[in-house]
Formats: C-alpha cells, structure tokens, sequence
C-alpha cells in the first residue's frame, strides 16, 4: 500500500515536471519577470515623455501669451528690445532712459551744415551702486540701414561720467545725417554685456 502511494506522488510530480516543461516561454518566470522590467520601462519613459511634450507646449502657450513689447516690421529686431514712443522711457541694466524729443536740424552753427538728427535724452540711475552713462551708449540708426556714433559738434551734448543712486542728467546727443530724411531709430544700449535695448522711432 505504501509503495502505491509513493508511486503516485512520483508519478504526479513526473507529470507537473513535464506540464511545467510544455508551458510556453512567455509563461515562464525567468522570462516573464524580464518583460515586466522592460514594461515599465517602457510605460515610464512614455510618462517622462509626455510631461516633456506637455512641458514645450506649456512654454510656447506662455510665449504666445507674452505681451510682445517690440513692433513688428523693424530691421534688427531683437527679442529684448524695448520699444516706446518719445517721451516715454524703458528701463534696463539699472537705468531709465528717455528720448524726451528729437527733430532734424539742417545747421548746428555757420560752421556746421551738414544737416543733423538731434536727440534730447534723459538717463537716471536705478541701481544701488554708482554706474557711468556716456553720449556713446546712444546710436542711431538711419533709412538705409546704417548704425552710426554720435557726432561731435558745438552743441552741448550728454557727454560722459558717472551717477550715483537715483542720479539723473540730461542732455543732447547729435548725429550728423546729412539730407537723409525717412524713418530713423534711436538705439541706447548701455550695457554691451546685457543684450536689452531702448528703441524710438522718429519719421523726418
């Protein structure tokens, strides 16, 4: 009786082996158990990829949404320009600048006839620490496309130095432009490592 019974369990374990043996190869641990690291390696990449593309759309709604503050059909536009009209300032690198008025001049003296841009500005220091303003931070760009320095004439112009906190100066600057007359742009930019501009757009 005994060893009936020793010879079914045998004969049972034989079968389990053998069933065991027939599953196929999808079934069985040592592959199941690598396709279930590579699922979720799979679904979690999905998921990171998903937040990065939700991401890129979140940032270009929120540049869509961003008020463009410089006009569109200018040449040389850059994205941190600051575009206002004369009167207004803008301010930047811890200055406020204005362009209080500008108009062409055809003479400066009986000597200087050359025909002028002149430009009255205004700089004031917002930063903690003293900054230096110059004539040279202004340009103008002319019709043609041309950026070009302050012109040195009799007319007091800005000049150059240095403002303390809540410092102010005020002062001209003049281009020499000749008969040129259209659309000009008045550039200041006083800070060569900061890419900001203040823009102002004159018609003569």
């Amino acid at each position: 009786m005994a060893d009936d019974k020793r010879t079914a369990r045998a004969a049972g374990a034989a079968e389990k082996a053998r069933l065991k043996a027939m599953r196929p190869w999808f079934k069985k641990k040592r592959f199941m158990i690598p396709l279930v690291i590579v699922a979720i390696s799979v679904i979690a990449a999905a998921a990171g990829g998903g937040d990065k593309a939700s991401d890129t759309a979140t940032d270009a709604v929120r540049d869509a949404q961003t008020p463009d503050t410089v006009a569109t059909g200018r040449a040389d536009r850059q994205k941190e320009d600051q575009e206002v009209a004369i009167g207004q300032s803008v301010q930047l690198s811890g200055y406020t600048a204005s362009v209080m008025a500008a108009s062409f001049r055809p003479t400066i003296s009986e000597f200087e006839e050359d025909g002028y841009f002149v430009a009255e500005v205004t700089v004031a220091n917002r930063d903690d620490r003293a900054q230096p303003y110059n004539t040279f931070d202004w340009k103008l760009q002319t019709p043609n496309g041309q950026v070009i320095d302050p012109t040195f004439t009799s007319e007091k112009q800005l000049g150059s130095g240095d403002l303390v906190k809540g410092g102010s100066v005020g002062g001209k600057v003049v281009w020499e432009i000749g008969a040129a007359k259209g659309g000009f742009i008045i550039i200041y930019k006083p800070d060569p490592f900061d890419a900001a501009r203040g823009i102002w757009r004159v018609t003569i």
